[in-house]
């Protein structure tokens, strides 16, 4: 529980390092992510959190840009 509201925790381990997604309300909206190293810890936390619809445009290859295979 975060802020007296039911939440979800997602982890994924990765070496020595862990990464702690929280999640609250439904449908789950994050509250917060958590990096822990062997250095320290992290938190970030979400202000605001909005969907907004995918733009593929975003993604595309800029003009221009030559893509070349190395073989």
């Amino acid at each position: 529980m975060l802020f007296g509201k039911k939440t979800m925790a997602y982890l994924i381990q990765l070496a020595d390092s862990q990464l702690f997604l929280f999640k609250s309300g439904s449908p789950g909206v994050p509250v917060a992510v958590i990096m822990s190293t062997e250095k320290g810890r992290s938190i970030f936390w979400y202000g605001e959190y909005e969907e907004v619809p995918f733009d593929p445009k975003l993604f595309a290859k800029p003009q221009g840009l030559k893509v070349e295979e190395l073989k």
